[in-house]
């Protein structure tokens, strides 16, 4: 299939990446900077525009891979096109786009500009505006996601926030953990085992019952003195106070 990227930030150069190395056609890439849109498009063997009327009219999917906010601005301009056209977003309604034949491709997965990765275990989650659009979408990701969900606006905006917390958070506390290690003269590395540990045992089911700490344990002597170490740290001890209250609620429910 012939695509055409709206974008050209991190998911829009990961994903044409993807596509492209699943067996489609990348065939241009749009960027307000036309620097950005030929990085991208280099990187695929695309042509590259940095003017929306200038889109090819003939290419089977129209990728929007912009920020969340200016998903509506960038589909409401963009000339009148006979493929379909799909965003990325999880937090963003289909419904946010004008034409007729629309919809969602969203993975969950952290993409980086610039940062190798692999693309043999990407889920994916979509959405079409009619049967017939969600074939011509499961057509396409064929051999570029390993499973496919179907999920519509109001399910996938739940997903997303459920991912943010196991992802972005998850990744924040670590970045804390690091900071801690570092301000103390400590080798962070020593702690990768356990970060990778807790990771394996994520993909195990039932997992309020797996959870350990001095939180789960209500070991109140620890939890103090982790406070009072924290003290001079205001960010960090609410972090420390929300999540240990967030474990002990788990243990209630």
């Amino acid at each position: 299939m012939n695509i055409v990227f709206v974008g050209s930030g991190n998911v829009a150069s990961h994903l044409a990446r993807l596509f492209a190395a699943a067996g489609h056609q990348i065939a241009q890439v749009w960027s307000r900077d036309i620097n950005h849109a030929r990085e991208v498009a280099s990187a695929v063997g695309a042509s590259a525009t940095d003017k929306l009327e200038a889109i090819n009219p003939l290419a089977d999917f129209y990728i929007i891979a912009v920020p969340d906010d200016k998903i509506g601005e960038v589909s409401e301009r963009m000339p009148a096109v006979e493929g379909v056209v799909l965003h990325t977003s999880g937090s963003v309604a289909m419904g946010a786009l004008r034409q007729v034949r629309r919809g969602v491709i969203w993975f969950p997965h952290s993409f980086v500009k610039g940062a190798e990765m692999e693309y043999d275990n990407l889920n994916c989650c979509y959405e079409g505006s009619s049967a017939e659009v969600e074939k011509m979408i499961e057509e396409l990701l064929k051999g570029a996601a390993t499973k496919c969900y179907r999920l519509d606006s109001e399910q996938r905006r739940w997903a997303h926030l459920a991912s943010v917390v196991t992802n972005n958070f998850s990744h924040a506390l670590n970045t804390l953990g690091e900071q801690i290690m570092e301000q103390h003269g400590l080798d962070f590395a020593m702690l990768r085992p356990l970060i990778m540990a807790t990771a394996e045992r994520a993909m195990e089911p039932r997992l309020a019952e797996r959870q350990t700490g001095p939180a789960a344990r209500h070991d109140e002597k620890t939890l103090e003195a982790h406070r009072q170490m924290l003290a001079d740290n205001r960010e960090a001890l609410k972090a420390y106070e929300a999540m240990s209250e967030l474990i002990q609620s788990f243990q209630k429910s």
